[in-house]
């Protein structure tokens, strides 16, 4: 008897979401990805004329997302028959069933990879940029050594928490052997564990930015609006507990469309998430540029504006030194003692931002002289 594909009265029996849904959201999510990261380049290169690490490990990321959607469109075909045949919509299996379930699998290899990369890249960037502001701090700077090596053992931690075995073996193995309980219980527990490290190493990073912020006087309602900015990524921490509670909440086996397609979820608000964040910085760097007054140059900078300026081309500054000077630009430190590592660091910042301002001065002058 050859096999029949369900008909729409038979769908309601499965506990996937429809096929065209399915790559429909995948693309669409895709697409937001892609404009955010293009957002973000474009901001980028129009302030600073290049990209940075940090902005290269973003575009990593979405590689790693676009490689994910293209494997999930290449096996949708292949994880609904398997479905289908599991929940007897299909019967008997079609005579490819076998090697086509093999080709599904591969592909969930491919995006067992795919996802942490993803992730873990996302991270990595958060951490070189905080590692421009804070680099100068010795305290922070031991904050960030620490959120860095626990960053870099969670990655390793998600591949080895991951159940290789029954992804990656043979189609006739991993039916025998992984929709046993034991393999059932062992799953949840690999799921809920690589949830708690990226969870764990998100607040790490993320308490960077804040513990800044908490170590200088800024007023109440500039202070809160950055510490949500920064927040922002807990967004992505809802989204892994979401993914991990869809996945360990079905007592069989989790359906494959709703886990998969929550793990692409994560993927890519992970990615719009970080350049949401950049933009909204850049954005406010330009748009203080924009609004800088002209002022008549004094006459002892008229006989240096040409040489300063000069100098100012030949030594351009550094790209988060704008950043810290738009964004915090009312910032003054608390009185916390000589001496203090926090003080100093940014003291010495800003007497190179004030240098740098000084030469900059006749680039908006109106007298003519310059």
């Amino acid at each position: 008897m050859a096999s029949q594909a369900p008909s729409p009265g038979q769908m309601a029996k499965s506990r996937s979401i429809d096929e065209p849904i399915f790559l429909g959201v995948i693309w669409a999510l895709l697409g937001v990805s892609f404009l955010s990261l293009l957002g973000r380049v474009v901001i980028k290169y129009r302030t600073f004329a290049k990209l940075s690490w940090d902005d290269l490990l973003v575009v990593l990321a979405f590689a790693f997302t676009l490689a994910t959607a293209v494997t999930m469109q290449l096996t949708s075909l292949y994880m609904y028959q398997l479905e289908y045949v599991r929940v007897g919509l299909i019967y008997p299996p079609p005579s490819t069933f076998m090697s086509d379930t093999g080709k599904y699998f591969k592909g969930t290899v491919a995006m067992a990879v795919f996802f942490p990369c993803t992730l873990w890249s996302v991270k990595f960037a958060f951490l070189l940029f905080f590692w421009k502001l804070v680099n100068k701090i010795r305290s922070l700077r031991w904050h960030w050594y620490a959120a860095f090596a626990f960053t870099i053992l969670s990655f390793a931690g998600a591949f080895a928490a991951t159940d290789w075995k029954c992804i990656a073996s043979p189609v006739e193995i991993i039916f025998a052997e992984c929709a046993t309980r034991d393999s059932g219980v062992r799953m949840k527990f690999f799921m809920w564990f690589i949830c708690a490290i990226d969870v764990f190493s998100d607040m790490l990073i993320m308490s960077i930015p804040i513990v800044m912020l908490w170590q200088i006087r800024l007023p109440m309602r500039k202070r809160l609006s950055l510490v949500a900015l920064f927040s922002l990524v807990c967004v992505t921490m809802a989204i892994a507990f979401v993914r991990a509670s869809q996945i360990t909440t079905y007592k069989g086996q989790p359906d494959n469309s709703r886990t998969t397609l929550w793990t692409f979820v994560e993927q890519c608000i992970s990615v719009i998430i970080v350049c949401l964040g950049s933009i909204r910085v850049l954005f406010t760097q330009e748009q203080h540029k924009a609004n800088r007054p002209s002022f008549p140059c004094p006459p002892q900078h008229q006989q240096f504006g040409r040489d300063s300026d000069a100098s100012d081309r030949k030594k351009p500054t550094h790209p988060y030194a704008a950043i810290i000077r738009t964004v915090d630009t009312e910032m003054t430190f608390a009185t916390r003692g000589k001496g203090s590592d926090v003080e100093a660091g940014w003291e010495k910042e800003s007497m190179s931002v004030s240098s740098e301002g000084a030469s900059r001065h006749c680039a908006t002058c109106t007298c003519g002289n310059c």
